[in-house]
């Protein structure tokens, strides 16, 4: 059996245009946790045909198993932000329509592009396995730049309707 090759990129920005032929495309960011990522992968594959697109912040392990006409898999530089490899994956991604998911996702079948999505929630380790002082930190630290950031600019204010 061949190894699999995959691409591995300095940033999540040298992604090259990504065309799986697919009508919808499933992205999912992976920093950690490839087992929960592993079985998002697999429900996806298992329960639609999307095409699938894994960005894997670090190394992506046995990730390489998933990679077939319709997978595709990358690795960023560990560090990348999340934010970042997100914002490549949409401007790259040509499919009509886009999920990014994070890896706690997986499908439980039935139709995708309806209101009542197939998905289940797992876990989600961001936030369950940080310190709550350190998250309520963080959050204030983001609260406050946001505040910062829109402060007096009362043209981005859109009436209620």
């Amino acid at each position: 059996m061949m190894p699999h090759a995959f691409i591995t990129l300095a940033y999540a920005r040298d992604i090259r245009p990504i065309d799986l032929e697919k009508e919808t495309t499933v992205a999912i960011i992976v920093e950690g946790f490839t087992e929960d990522a592993l079985t998002s992968v697999r429900t996806i594959k298992a329960n639609s045909d999307c095409g699938v697109v894994i960005l894997s912040i670090g190394d992506p392990g046995t990730l390489v198993t998933e990679m077939d006409s319709r997978t595709y898999l990358f690795a960023v530089a560990q560090g990348a932000g999340w934010g970042d490899c997100a914002n490549a994956l949409l401007g790259k991604i040509k499919s009509k329509y886009l999920v990014l998911i994070d890896p706690s996702i997986s499908f439980t079948g039935g139709r995708l592009l309806q209101m009542d999505l197939p998905l289940e929630q797992g876990r989600h380790h961001a936030f369950h396995d940080a310190d709550p002082a350190y998250r309520e930190a963080q959050s204030k630290k983001n609260y406050d730049r946001l505040l910062e950031r829109f402060k007096g600019k009362s043209a981005i204010l859109s009436p209620r309707r």
